[in-house]
């Protein structure tokens, strides 16, 4: 019976099938191995990485560039660069043809966009595709000394990269989006160099230096000798942070702490070699380093000063004071970063030098000057950097700074743990007001000559209207090309007289002497050019008296008189015969048989031609009309002429 129970158990179980989720563990372990990025160069310099571009793969040495974003590389022979990526031999390239161009503070370079598979050998990370510019010229970009660089790689925020419309992705963007699971991070530790005596010669020799991509505290715990100390970062363009001052010797310079996030915050920039200030701090550094520090002639001082290297002692070295720059830390404090003599005052290689090379480096001045024409302000490069191992923790806004190991193997001066305290008031960016540079030189010419300009037009224009010609009898000033307009005054009509000449009724005004500006000729009875009147109004005059004509019974009406024939000084009848509309004026024309008034209609300023018959469309009234004071029509004998009242 057990067996039979049994049996039937095992038929209802291989009969009833339960479906089972199958549910997926996170992927908590990464497909790659990180393993950190050897990096090779000097402070003087620039710190490089070897990449291979293309497919076979040809390998490149990059700059680390954490003061930009674009990822450019040399792309012809004529790039200026020692050698460069041959497009045509990769069978993974793309061509785009936009063309690129960008400038920095030091060099700018052109190129064409382009895209190929870019691989970090030895890292475990996967290659990628990505964008990036292909250099075809450049100006004091590549180095060809003793570490040269053919492309560089730019570490800063997508919100940086160029072109601004269509911009290429950072490198390490790409990455990231290719390699599931990398934190959003990376450390840089760049260490000195040893200085090495060999006769009379000073050589460098670089110790290794390392970047690692998605790093942590715990992945860069072998490569420091304290804790890390988190500055916000304050702009997510560059790696902007906030400078609360800088101090030489512990006397902290007499400048506002606002001149140092101006125009903009400071910037964490690998790729510039010294510590960049602004010109107004800069001038104080350099007046307090000249007092400090003793040289035994001038012209060491001058030299060392303007940036060349000068041999010196390494009790001299030791002996000049530290330079401090203080940030605000994270939780309402603030630390300082301590930068050495044995950094700011950078190692150079010399081939010849007189003295013990035993005790003896040459040295140049690692701090340079900003103006707000360079758009930044304070930049902590190199020189700030070397001395500690910097994570770049993008994900939690931060930057972390701890003593670098570095100093284990190059003989410097080992940084201790970096100090903290409560913060000061915050130093947040303001204009350039505070610097005595030649842009405030540069604005106020500009604003002189503008003003300058204004005033003189004002003069030009006062001195066009000055001599513009003006008519006697009047203030207007006369335009050029066009008579000036009066009111139409109108001719007093005399009654026919006896004799051929007319007489002139003693009543009337008295004769106006002639205006200079009228011709002697308007005055004979046959003028060449229209004369150009002015006359007092007429005295109204009683109209003679003519006796209407007689009309018989039933006559017939009487006809109108035929037009005349068109003369010499007549229009011709028609359309065409009317006057042109130049002015609104008073024409009045005489023959030997009937004198013509145009009278001009009363809202329209084209005089309108009316004929003789036009005043009489029907026979004369047998009662006595008074005539109209504007238009009567008389005839009077007079010799052909013509009267043009303006």
């Amino acid at each position: 019976m057990r067996a039979g129970v049994l049996a039937l158990l095992l038929c209802t179980a291989a009969a009833i099938r339960v479906p089972l989720e199958r549910k997926t563990l996170p992927h908590t372990i990464p497909r790659w191995r990180r393993v950190p990025v050897a990096l090779t160069g000097l402070p003087w310099t620039a710190y490089t990485l070897t990449m291979s571009i293309g497919t076979p793969g040809q390998d490149l040495s990059f700059l680390v560039d954490t003061g930009s974003a674009t990822t450019a590389v040399a792309a012809t022979a004529g790039s200026g660069a020692t050698k460069f990526y041959d497009r045509t031999a990769s069978s993974t390239f793309v061509a785009d043809g936009e063309a690129l161009s960008l400038t920095y503070m030091s060099g700018s370079w052109v190129g064409v966009r382009m895209s190929d598979v870019l691989t970090l050998r030895g890292t475990g990370l996967v290659a990628v595709r990505a964008e990036f510019a292909g250099i075809t010229q450049s100006s004091q970009f590549f180095l060809t000394g003793q570490f040269p660089f053919q492309g560089i790689l730019g570490l800063a925020y997508v919100s940086l990269a160029r072109p601004a419309g269509h911009p290429l992705l950072p490198i390490f963007d790409v990455i990231k989006a290719a390699n599931p699971g990398l934190p959003d991070a990376f450390g840089i530790q760049l260490c000195d160099p040893r200085v090495v005596a060999s006769g009379n010669t000073l050589q460098l020799i670089d110790t290794p230096s390392v970047i690692d991509l998605g790093a942590s505290e715990t992945s860069l715990a072998s490569l420091t000798t304290s804790s890390f100390v988190y500055t916000p970062i304050a702009q997510e363009l560059y790696y902007g942070i906030e400078v609360l001052r800088v101090a030489v010797g512990g006397k902290p310079l007499a400048v506002d702490c606002s001149v140092f996030n101006s125009p903009r915050y400071a910037i964490v920039d690998s790729g510039t070699t010294g510590l960049f200030l602004p010109i107004a701090a800069y001038n104080e550094l350099i007046a307090t380093l000249k007092a400090r520090l003793a040289f035994q002639s001038a012209t060491e001082r001058s030299a060392f000063f303007s940036g060349t290297c000068v041999p010196m002692q390494r009790s001299f070295i030791a002996a000049a004071p530290n330079i401090t720059v203080t940030l605000t830390a994270a939780g309402g404090t603030e630390m300082d970063l301590l930068i050495d003599p044995w950094r700011y005052m950078i190692a150079v290689p010399i081939s010849s030098f007189t003295g013990s090379s035993t005790d003896v480096e040459c040295r140049a001045l690692g701090v340079y000057p900003t103006t707000c024409s360079d758009s930044v302000g304070t930049i902590l490069g190199i020189v700030a950097m070397s001395g500690y191992t910097v994570l770049f923790d993008r994900t939690n806004h931060r930057i972390g700074w701890a003593p670098s190991s570095c100093a284990d193997s190059s003989g410097y001066s080992r940084i201790g743990p970096i100090p903290r305290r409560a913060r000061s008031a915050a130093c947040p960016p303001k204009y350039c007001i505070t610097e005595t540079s030649t842009d405030v030189l540069s604005l106020g010419a500009y604003i002189g000559i503008m003003v300058g300009g204004t005033v003189l037009i004002v003069i030009i224009l006062v001195i066009i209207a000055l001599q513009r010609p003006r008519d006697a009898d009047s203030a207007m000033p006369l335009r050029k090309g066009k008579p000036e307009l009066k009111p139409p005054v109108y001719l007093p009509v005399l009654p026919p007289a006896l004799s051929a000449a007319p007489t002139v009724d003693s009543r009337s005004p008295p004769a106006r002497s002639r205006p200079p500006y009228l011709p002697a000729t308007a005055t004979t009875t046959t003028p060449t050019v229209p004369a150009r009147l002015t006359l007092s109004p007429p005295t109204r005059r009683a109209a003679p008296s003519v006796a209407p004509p007689a009309r018989t019974a039933f006559s017939p009406p009487m006809r109108r008189a035929a037009a005349p024939a068109a003369g010499p000084n007549m229009p011709a009848q028609g359309r065409a015969s009317r006057p042109r509309a130049t002015s609104p004026a008073v024409y009045a024309q005489a023959t030997s048989a009937q004198v013509r008034h145009y009278h001009p209609v009363p809202g329209r300023q084209v005089p309108h031609y009316l004929p003789p018959s036009a005043y009489h469309p029907h026979p004369p009234s047998p009662f006595p009309k008074r005539p109209d004071s504007r238009t009567s029509v008389s005839t009077l004998t007079l010799s052909e002429s013509r009267v043009v009242l303006m």
